[in-house]
C-alpha cells in the first residue's frame, strides 16, 4: 500500500514510501484502516485482508473466508500472525492477533499493534510502546513514545522526543538523537536532523529538517543534506533537493539527477516517477521505459503495475501495455498472485469501501458486493 509524500512535508515515521512535490494531487490507492507498511518483509502472502464497510475480514488465495470473525481494523499477515482490532463505542481500538487458523491467538489487549517482524511485533498500552513475542508477552517492556518494526536486527524507537535504534534486548545501540528515523534496508536507515515540530499530531513529529543515511553504528553514510529521503532499493534511493527529486547511490552521489516532481523506490528494476502532472516509469539509468503519460501509477509487483486512466484504475505490464482494463475506483499492487481492487460506497475518505480481489488475468477471485 502506498501513500504520497510531498517535498514540503517531511517523511513521517516509517509510513510514507513516495516522494513528490505538492502540485497536482491525483487519485491514489485508498488508505486502508490498517497499521503502516513493513518495508523489510518479503515473505509469500497466502491470506488477504478485505474491507467490507464497516467491517473487515480475511480470505485465502481462493477467495474463501479464513474465519467467520470480522473486525473494525486489520493489519496484514506476517510470520503467521495478523493484527486485528475492534473499537469500543468511542472508537478506541483494542488490538490482538489472529493466526493462520483464523483463531484469535493473542487477546485484544493493546491500544496499538503492528505486524510481526523477526519474531517481535511493536505493540502499545497506556500510551507507551514495546515489543511482544508470539505468545503475546512483552519481550521488550512498553517504554517508548513510538516504535517501528525490527529490520536487519534493529528497530527505530522514540524516547524523550528523539529517535534512536534498539536491538532485541531493548537497549539503544544508536542513541536517540534524530528528529525522525526509518527502518533499516540494505544496511542503512534514513534519518532526519533538525526541523520543526508539527503542532497538530499526537506524537513528536517533525518537518523541514534535513535527511541523510546512517549505518548500523550510527555513523553517517550519506550526510544529511536532503529535504526528503526514501529507503534504498536496488542500491539507489529517492531524495528530494531544491524542489526536485532524483536518485543517489550509497556514496551520496546522484546517479539520476533531480528532475522529477515525484518518485518512488525501485521495484523489479523500474521506478515510477512524475513529470509535471503525469507519471511514467524509468530504469536504473534514468531512461523512460514507460513514458510519463499516466494520470497516476503505483509500483510494479509481480510484473504488473496499477495505473489510472480517465479516473479509473487498471494494470499495465513492463511494456506499458494495458493488460487489465481501467475499471476500478482503486487498485493496489499484486502480491501473492492477487491484487486488491474496489469500488466506493460513498466518499472514499469516509472509510466506506468495499474490497474485491482479482488475479493476473483480471478475473475476480472475490467478487465486489452489490451496490445498494
Amino acid at each position: 500500500m502506498h501513500f504520497s509524500l510531498y517535498v514540503a512535508v517531511a517523511l513521517m515515521f516509517s509510513f510514507f514510501p513516495v516522494l513528490g512535490t505538492s502540485q497536482g494531487a491525483a487519485p491514489e490507492p485508498e488508505p486502508a484502516m490498517r497499521v503502516p507498511q513493513l518495508e523489510c518483509g518479503n515473505e509469500a502472502h497466502s491470506y488477504f485482508s478485505v474491507r467490507r464497510w464497516p467491517k473487515s475480514f480475511f480470505i485465502d488465495s481462493s477467495g474463501r473466508p479464513l474465519t467467520p470473525l470480522t473486525f473494525d481494523r486489520v493489519g496484514e499477515f506476517s510470520e503467521a500472525f495478523a493484527p486485528v482490532a475492534n473499537d469500543e463505542p468511542h472508537g478506541v481500538p483494542h488490538w490482538g492477533y489472529i493466526n493462520t487458523d483464523g483463531k484469535l491467538s493473542i487477546p485484544m489487549q493493546f491500544s496499538f499493534a503492528g505486524e510481526f517482524s523477526q519474531g517481535l511485533a511493536p505493540a502499545g498500552v497506556n500510551g507507551r510502546f514495546g515489543y511482544i513475542d508470539v505468545t503475546g508477552k512483552f519481550a521488550i517492556p512498553p517504554q517508548f513514545e513510538e516504535a517501528s518494526w525490527f529490520c536487519e536486527g534493529l528497530a527505530a524507537a522514540r524516547s524523550n522526543g528523539k529517535v534512536g535504534y534498539i536491538d532485541k534486548s531493548g537497549s539503544f545501540v544508536i542513541e536517540p538523537k534524530f528528529s525522525e528515523g526509518e527502518q533499516f534496508t540494505e544496511g542503512v536507515a534514513r534519518v532526519m536532523i533538525g526541523g520543526r515540530r508539527y503542532e497538530d499530531v499526537p506524537f513528536e513529529k517533525y518537518h523541514s529538517g534535513k535527511w541523510g543515511y546512517i549505518d548500523k553504528t550510527g555513523s553517517w553514510v550519506v550526510e544529511p543534506l536532503f529535504d526528503g529521503a526514501e529507503r534504498f532499493s536496488n542500491g539507489l534511493a529517492v531524495v528530494a533537493l531544491g524542489g526536485k527529486v532524483g536518485y543517489i547511490d550509497k556514496q551520496g552521489r546522484f546517479v539520476i539527477r533531480p528532475q522529477f516532481s515525484g518518485a518512488d523506490a525501485f521495484s523489479e528494476g523500474v521506478a515510477r516517477v512524475r513529470v509535471g502532472m503525469k507519471w511514467g516509469f524509468i530504469n536504473q539509468r534514468g531512461e523512460f521505459v514507460i513514458p510519463p503519460t499516466l494520470q497516476f501509477a503505483d509500483s510494479f509487483a509481480e510484473g504488473l503495475a496499477p495505473v489510472v486512466v480517465d479516473q479509473k484504475w487498471g494494470y499495465v505490464n513492463m511494456s506499458g501495455e494495458m493488460v487489465i482494463s481501467p475499471q476500478f475506483d482503486w487498485a493496489e499492487s499484486f502480491r501473492g498472485g492477487l491484487a486488491r481492487v474496489g469500488q466506493s460506497v460513498s466518499r472514499k475518505w469516509d472509510g466506506r469501501v468495499n474490497d474485491a480481489y482479482i488475479d493476473k488475468n483480471g478475473n475476480f477471485v472475490l467478487q465486489p458486493p452489490l451496490q445498494k
